[in-house]
């Protein structure tokens, strides 16, 4: 007879019965589904908290509109140019990220920029580098969308 009380735990992962995978499954998309009926309502909330330069404190990341996204990612690598300008894929992709928000008349001087710099530059070099997939399609749609060669 033995006098302990050590209940040994189930570890997560270890049962692999259909129906606990059933249950995990379905707590899941419980679970997200609660968070996503609450973040309106939290970021309404929180709305006029700012921070010193006047943007908002509380924002949801990766769900503005595409183009906002693709305008700020150029700002950046404009930025990355200031900083190292010769290199070449700042302007690079500061011209393919102003091509995907829909301004590729823009990125016309970047791209000659990013071209003098590296006049070898290809599409599938996005693959080659090892990104992962949705990005380098992205990266892709982009520099296509500019007349680069795959």
């Amino acid at each position: 007879m033995s006098n302990d009380n050590v209940v040994k735990l189930i570890q997560p992962g270890i049962l692999t019965d259909r129906l606990t995978e059933v249950l995990r499954d379905g707590a899941r998309a419980l679970l997200t589904q609660a968070v996503e009926a609450e973040v309106p309502e939290f970021l309404a909330a929180t709305a006029d908290l700012k921070i010193d330069d006047g943007c908002r404190r509380v924002v949801r990341h990766g769900h503005l509109p595409e183009r906002q996204i693709m305008e700020e990612a150029a700002s950046s690598f404009a930025k990355g140019s200031q900083i190292n300008p010769r290199h070449s894929l700042f302007p690079l992709f500061r011209a393919i990220a102003l091509a995907l928000a829909g301004r590729a008349e823009e990125a016309t001087s970047s791209l000659k920029l990013g071209l003098q710099l590296e006049p070898g530059f290809r599409v599938r070099i996005f693959f080659e580098f090892g990104m992962a997939p949705p990005i380098a399609e992205k990266f892709a749609e982009g520099a296509r969308l500019l007349g680069l060669p795959e």
